[in-house]
């Protein structure tokens, strides 16, 4: 499998106008367009050009029919990885905390249940 050139971001998002009209073009069909490292910065370069040149209408597309954007690239090769790791530990630790707040909460209830009239506006 060859690795793809991240030097060259432009390759991959294209901006292109008609009229009062921006198109802008994902452009990596045999990754069905999935985001990468190279292509975040060049939209951040394309958002740029559409400030100085606003259009009427933007449209946002993405090359080929398999997909318009399968999301983000976690191919191993995609430098931004450890990033999307980072934030998905950091999300499946907060799950686990939550996780373990309501387990012990609902033993909490389980072994010491609300009596009658204990808080009120319960029905005793």
């Amino acid at each position: 499998m060859e690795k793809e050139d991240y030097s060259m971001p432009e390759a991959y998002v294209r901006l292109e106008y008609q009229g009062n009209v921006a198109t802008i073009t994902l452009d990596r069909p045999r990754k069905r367009n999935a985001l990468n490292e190279g292509m975040f910065s060049h939209l951040e370069a394309v958002t740029a050009k559409l400030k100085t040149n606003p259009p009427r209408v933007v449209i946002l597309t993405g090359e080929g029919d398999a997909a318009f954007c399968a999301g983000f690239d976690v191919s191993l090769d995609n430098p931004m990885n450890e990033y999307l790791l980072q934030a998905a530990e950091k999300k499946r630790l907060i799950f686990l905390i939550e996780l373990e707040s309501y387990r012990q909460g609902f033993d909490h209830q389980r072994r010491h249940p609300l009596s009658p009239g204990e808080f009120p506006g319960l029905p005793a």
